[in-house]
């Protein structure tokens, strides 16, 4: 894969896409998949939000139990 620059989808800071991750694929290649791939046509999130993300996702939900 070669390296690309890219601008996060949702933060707007400047990383590389394509590189840092383990035989040569890019960093987010070592993230265990944990969200669908985006359906509008966005791109990339980088470290950071891809992060937090994931800290997101893995949050409980609120229970509805009243």
């Amino acid at each position: 894969m070669q390296s690309q620059p890219k601008t996060c989808q949702q933060c707007g800071a400047a990383f590389v896409c394509g590189s840092g991750g383990r035989d040569g694929q890019c960093w987010c290649m070592n993230t265990p998949a944990f969200l669908p791939l985006p359906s509008d046509g966005s791109d990339c999130l980088c470290p950071v939000c891809l992060d937090e993300k994931k800290a997101q996702a893995q949050q409980p939900a609120p229970s509805s139990l009243a």
